[in-house]
């Protein structure tokens, strides 16, 4: 992928005139004209807040799903996104992917992330 490829801010379908974001995870504020600032929750995803006027409260945001709403396509609808090096800081596109409940809890045990849960009988 080339740099200026990487540069080019694409609509976010969920906030079509409002967000677009680029292949590098950087969301551009099309009511502001600046890019948002990132922060990263204590569970390690990088999120964006944003300030709701009504109603008045605020949004979260997990820039990986923006990233997978946006780029990668889900025709299974499948819900959740995992993160294949199970690095939830490595947002690149190659690293994540539409998944099920049941895939993402599989690959969290196969990668050594999450211990299996076996209940005694």
């Amino acid at each position: 992928m080339s740099n200026d490829e990487l540069e080019i801010f694409y609509d976010i379908p969920s906030f079509k005139g409002r967000l677009k974001i680029n292949k590098k995870g950087e969301v551009l504020s099309l009511i502001s004209n600046k890019i948002l600032k990132t922060n990263y929750l204590p569970s390690g995803y990088e999120i964006i807040v944003l300030m709701l006027k009504k109603p008045r409260r605020t949004k979260t945001l997990y820039v990986h799903r923006l990233l997978a709403e946006t780029f990668i396509p889900n025709p299974f609808n499948k819900k959740y996104i995992n993160h294949k090096n199970g690095n939830k800081q490595d947002n690149r596109l190659e690293n994540i992917e539409w998944s099920t409940p049941g895939e993402n809890n599989k690959h969290a045990i196969v990668t050594g992330l999450r211990k299996p849960n076996f209940k005694k009988i």
